[in-house]
């Protein structure tokens, strides 16, 4: 009997000194591509461009040739300021072919080139962009549309000294000037201020649009 009771007196301790089973705890799901392109997209338009980018970086580690995570990952970095001009073309770059990005990544790389000061390609590729869709308008961020577009290239062509092709493309964006003749000295006037030259008074109203539009 004693010996007995000592093995049901050990089989207690040890069973006192176990630790109790906890209980299986469902796996924690992990969010698709599409989730975290979502996601990506709505910091995007949040201006939350630290952000955008850590969600599209996500997506291109899975997969590198995501068209909508590159060009996500451009569009941030370039609203963002940065200076790695070359990736952002890169990314933006990978859209081109696609339909769907296609109009997306080609205003992007015109805002690049823009940046980058190549004022003699920007005016074909404003024209080629805006030839497939007129008023086009930049999906996920309304804000960026032709008319950002039509300003880089009035912008290209002062600087490089079109003004009478700037002239013409600046009658695209406002009529609010339709008074001003190019030849006629008399009507170079903005808001009653009068210019110099008709290439001063074409100045003040490309500062005027790219306070309007940008």
């Amino acid at each position: 009997m004693k010996k007995l009771l000592s093995i049901l007196i050990i089989l207690l301790l040890a069973g006192c000194g176990s630790k109790p089973t906890e209980p299986n705890r469902p796996a924690v799901k992990e969010p698709t591509v599409e989730e975290i392109l979502t996601r990506g997209w709505t910091t995007f338009q949040n201006f939350q461009f630290t952000q955008s980018i850590q969600k599209f970086d996500s997506v291109l580690v899975r997969e590198p040739d995501n068209i909508a995570a590159n060009v996500g990952k451009g569009w941030s970095l370039l609203l963002q300021g940065s200076s790695h001009s070359q990736l952002i073309l890169i990314c933006l770059e990978k859209g081109i072919t696609d339909n769907t990005w296609k109009l997306d990544s080609q205003a992007g790389i015109i805002a690049v080139k823009f940046n980058q000061g190549k004022y003699e390609e920007i005016a074909s590729l404003v024209d080629l962009c805006l030839k497939d869709k007129a008023d086009y308008v930049f999906r996920n961020q309304p804000e960026i549309d032709w008319h950002d577009l039509l300003l880089y290239k009035v912008q290209s062509l002062y600087f490089t000294k079109k003004y009478s092709l700037a002239w013409t493309t600046v009658r695209k964006l406002t009529s609010s000037y339709n008074y001003i003749d190019p030849q006629a000295a008399d009507t170079w006037y903005v808001n009653d201020i009068s210019y110099f030259s008709f290439e001063a008074v074409l100045s003040r109203i490309i500062q005027i649009l790219s306070d309007l539009y940008r």
